[in-house]
């Protein structure tokens, strides 16, 4: 594209931007409209371990308690402050009013889609598209992106605010960056520059401290770049800034993962029943899979649980393994050889693919997830709506506008139409949960829900059915035996006996999980404040099982196993024990609470110049951050410590 062109785009007149505007705001508020339903539905699954310490901030000390909140976050390599920020403000509405979290999801999803919009008009721009064109294709691209059934899973499940998050900053740096390239593509250098770098950086930042994909931010604008924005005029320099802020943090991606390639790639794999090879076979069938379903050729089976997908043991097994392996090849070829005379389809691939490029290739995650789709998406919608603009107008010029205009209709209802019955669906708690369990019998995850929401709903019968269900599917995972064991310890008249005998049996043997591990926290809570059916010398037996299993499988959960057992020692008084249990939970996670923990019992025991050595070792480690998030709990520890040594002295 020339200079000439590009500076001679004659933009939407005033009445034509006041009516794209309308319609933009009918847009959104139809998707309010359709997602409204939904907002009034339950928290689940990973919601409660990421977010059950807002409880503990409180009203009298609101900053210290979003502090720790913010600190503690284990929900990734940084932390994502960010995302754990915006739950904290809401810290008030955990756990009683999950519709107060959702509606933030859904405000943020209308924001993201309203910068998706705004840089759909700027590309337009860009490809010399007519003004008019360009607002059509950003308002359906846009409002497609909003309404599509894909993206359900991302809005309603609360905890996905952190995908959210690292896409809304991820698309404002993107803008930013267009933006900055065409000022650089007229001349205005100064600004251009300025722009580009700083979209760059400061999108970048933000987008990965909400999460990690935030790194891809890159890779977009390398999309963008191999395909829509080729062009643009380059001016002096170009090539010299796209090594510094575009190869060279690719490059330091790669290498980051390659040097770190046993902790990053392979650690990963440590409670994994498959391999890195098969989970790249594996991944080429499921990018198939959510092309299918981003264009509407599998408008089915939209979940939050997927954990029930066959994997890949070969190239022949299953048999759609090769072909989904060449599809996949085939496609980022064909992106390549086309991207000149083609390069709406090449964006959408190479934008695809940058969006996949860490949740699904080598880092040893759960296999499936519909969030990973919540911005890769958007690149195969906006090709699917130019592709659908071109064949319109050649259906409108050789047909009858009539025909156009109907299918029009019923291509853009159709969108709306599947996700308001997924939205009505997750309105419906009890029904979600059987339905999913019901449908998906081999996901672990689909199962342990609908077990969980039995039994905060007091159906435990139903509960121990899913669990029964569960072990037998998956007899070597403790977790379903402890927690159908723990159920039947609490209600032990409405629910079918769990042998002890089995349960040692599945704790020595079988796979260590967070299952289990919330089983046996959450039964020893209960055992503590209510009667239940075991001893503490059966407590005993179910630690010493749970430490007899292989170490490999229980890498993941040393620290928490250790953790529980200095709890269990110090409600029998037995302080020693419990120092010794915490000691060893603290050398596999040095955890800030835990460090404070060990000061209490320290100073129940006398033991004050250990204590007062404890306390001054965290007050240098700790971040600041840290340290102004537990000031009131080490003044308070500085206190009880100062008041113990002066009684015993006197």
């Amino acid at each position: 594209m020339s200079n000439t062109a590009f500076t001679s785009y004659n933009p939407l007149s005033t009445r034509q931007q006041g009516q794209f505007g309308l319609f933009w705001m009918l847009a959104l508020l139809g998707c309010v409209a359709v997602y409204w339903l939904g907002l009034d539905s339950m928290f689940l699954l990973d919601d409660s371990p990421n977010l059950e310490t807002l409880s503990h901030i409180q009203d009298n000390d609101v900053l210290n308690g979003m502090l720790t909140f913010i600190s503690e976050g284990d929900a990734g390599r940084l932390g994502r402050p960010i995302s754990l920020l915006s739950f904290a403000a809401q810290y008030y509405s955990w756990d009683s009013d999950p519709a107060s979290f959702k509606y933030v999801n859904l405000m943020i999803h209308l924001l993201t889609g309203s910068l998706l919009f705004w840089l759909v008009l700027r590309i337009a721009q860009c490809v010399q598209l007519t003004a008019r064109h360009g607002a059509y294709l950003a308002l359906f691209s846009a409002g497609i992106w909003l309404v599509h059934p894909l993206q359900v899973s991302t809005v309603l499940y609360v905890v996905q605010r952190m995908t959210q998050l690292s896409a809304l900053f991820t698309v404002l740096g993107l803008l930013g960056y267009v933006i900055g390239r065409q000022h650089l593509a007229v001349g205005n250098l100064k600004r251009g520059w300025l722009l580009t770098s700083a979209s760059i950086i400061v999108g970048g930042i933000l987008a990965t401290l909400s999460k990690e994909n935030g790194v891809l931010l890159v890779f977009f604008v390398w999309a963008l770049e191999a395909s829509l924005l080729r062009q643009l005029p380059k001016p002096r320099y170009w090539r010299l800034w796209m090594a510094a802020f575009i190869y060279l943090p690719i490059i330091a991606f790669i290498l980051l993962f390659a040097i770190n390639y046993q902790q990053m790639i392979l650690g990963t794999y440590a409670i994994r029943d498959f391999t890195l090879g098969e989970r790249l076979l594996t991944e080429a069938r499921i990018l198939s899979n959510y092309l299918a379903k981003i264009t509407l050729l599998s408008p089915r089976d939209y979940s939050v649980f997927h954990d029930d997908v066959v994997i890949s043991r070969s190239w022949f097994e299953p048999v759609t393994t090769l072909p989904s392996v060449l599809f996949m090849l085939g496609l980022f070829a064909s992106a390549l050889r086309l991207r000149k005379t083609y390069p709406i389809y090449a964006f959408a691939i190479f934008w695809f693919f940058a969006g996949h490029l860490l949740e699904s290739s080598v880092i040893g995650l759960v296999p499936y997830f519909e969030h990973r789709n919540y911005l890769p998406l958007f690149g195969i919608v906006l090709a699917m709506v130019y592709s659908a603009q071109r064949a319109l107008a050649y259906i409108r010029t050789h047909y009858t506008p009539r025909a156009a205009r109907v299918l029009a209709i019923f291509g853009l209802a159709l969108f709306p139409a599947l996700t308001f019955s997924q939205v009505q669906l997750w309105s419906q708690p009890f029904l979600q949960a059987t339905l999913w369990a019901d449908s998906k019998p081999n996901s672990r995850y689909a199962q342990s829900h609908a077990a969980s929401l039995m039994e905060k709903l007091k159906h435990y019968e139903l509960a121990q059915r899913y669990y029964a269900r569960m072990l037998e599917s998956f007899p070597n995972d403790s977790g379903a035996a402890m927690l159908w064991f723990t159920l039947f310890s609490i209600h032990p008249n409405q629910v079918k006996p769990m042998a002890f005998p089995v349960l040692l049996k599945n704790l020595q043997s079988g796979n260590i999980d967070t299952a289990a591990i919330s089983g046996l926290n959450y039964l020893l809570e209960t055992c503590a404040s209510t009667p239940c059916a075991l001893s503490n010398a059966d407590l005993t037996q179910i630690f010493a099982a749970a430490w007899q299993n292989p170490q490999s499988k229980l890498a993941l959960y040393k620290a928490p196993l250790h953790y529980l057992e200095a709890l269990f020692a110090l409600r029998e008084a037995r302080y020693q024990a419990a120092l010794d249990a915490l000691d060893q939970a603290i050398a596999v996670k040095r955890e800030a609470s835990w460090q404070l923990f060990k000061v209490n019992i320290l100073i129940s025991l006398q033991r004050f110049p250990e204590a007062t050595s404890l306390l001054q070792q965290l007050r240098t480690q700790l971040s600041p951050v840290q340290l102004r998030s537990y000031t009131a709990q080490l003044r308070g520890l500085q206190l009880r410590l100062d008041a113990r040594q002066t009684a015993v002295t006197h």
